[in-house]
């Protein structure tokens, strides 16, 4: 339900901060960008299904036994692993916020080894969703006949409301958290200085409130899908087209505010057009962050932005296998908080 870009919504701004600001957790990064690495797998196969499953399913004749048929069926499913799978990373990048800006002692959990086993639960979890409700729950299908989505009810047991009850509350849960995490660092911000402008804070709550207010709209479109069952061929038909649009805005609405706001990915797409792209790849494989970076040091040290997304997955494989060094945090002192 919510690539490299996809980043929950207190990660889209990032700001430079001193560790001696009160309100700031010295962290490994690390945990957070394996998250956000497993997130963006999520969303990537996410938008790869949409395109090779349900668009062709729409446009050619498909009887019930046919390939094409089996095709877009396994399609369905890994559809909605992907669904669950954004909705639990987002709420897992969300607790490890909370636990750098509220609650530093539940850092613990977010090692190496813990965020490892965190995200093999978060596939087995949401793998282990999909089969009960293909079995026992309910089924989404796309009907030929009637040019619509099926939303079938095989049965009502505890286990499929638990899921049911989950995937609706949690996008709430994770808006009261932002909203506590807003609060604390205007808290402390007040403290280090009560002059400060608080209009990013704000910004993020709006953030927040925008990704939660996407995760909700899809929950409302699997509620309201039963209901029209029984509408026309056409009725269904448009419900089908705004299905889908809704998934898929569900699914960028991450990565076009983290476009919209860091200036640190605007930087790589500006050097996208640039005529020296490959030396600037080339140099940025050597960059490194410094601190206090603002608008006029981004625009002088742009090859430093390019090893941002490739660090990503060179720091999480290189960790996983524990090879690569901790590049995303060179020392202690030049942190670069982000969210």
């Amino acid at each position: 339900m919510a690539t490299v870009g996809i980043v929950e919504v207190l990660s889209t701004t990032p700001i430079y901060v001193e560790t001696t600001t009160p309100f700031v957790a010295t962290e490994d990064p690390f945990p957070f960008f394996a998250i956000v690495y497993h997130l963006t797998v999520a969303n990537a196969i996410h938008m790869l299904i949409l395109v090779s499953t349900v668009l062709p399913i729409m446009l050619i004749e498909a009887s019930e036994d046919t390939p094409q048929r089996t095709w877009y069926q396994w399609g369905s499913r890994i559809l909605m692993v992907t669904e669950y799978g954004s909705l639990y990373f987002t709420l897992l990048m969300t607790i490890n916020r909370f636990a750098v800006f509220v609650w530093p002692s539940l850092l613990l959990i977010f090692s190496k080894k813990g965020i490892h086993l965190m995200a093999a639960f978060v596939w087995a979890y949401v793998i282990f969703i999909v089969y009960w409700n293909v079995n026992w729950g309910t089924v989404k299908s796309f009907s030929k006949k009637k040019i619509a989505v099926n939303e079938v009810l095989l049965g009502t047991n505890e286990l499929t409301s638990f899921f049911t009850v989950c995937s609706t509350v949690l996008p709430l849960v994770m808006l009261v958290m932002y909203g506590i995490i807003f609060v604390f660092i205007i808290k402390k911000r007040m403290i280090v200085s009560s002059d400060k402008k608080t209009e990013r804070d704000k910004s993020l709550l709006w953030q927040a409130l925008i990704v939660t207010l996407s995760l909700e709209l899809m929950n409302i479109t699997d509620m309201v899908t039963p209901f029209l069952k029984f509408g026309t061929t056409w009725v269904q038909w448009t419900w089908t087209i705004v299905i889908y649009s809704i998934s898929i805005l569900n699914q960028l609405v991450n990565p076009v505010m983290f476009l919209l706001t860091n200036k640190m990915v605007r930087g790589i797409l500006w050097h996208m057009f640039d005529k020296n792209f490959s030396k600037f790849l080339s140099e940025s494989s050597e960059g490194r962050t410094r601190r206090g970076a603002g608008p006029a040091a981004v625009r002088r040290h742009r090859p430093i932005l390019g090893s941002f997304f490739r660090g990503i997955q060179r720091q999480y494989f290189g960790r996983l296998l524990g090879t690569a060094p901790n590049t995303l945090n060179p020392n202690a002192r030049d942190t670069i908080v982000t969210f």
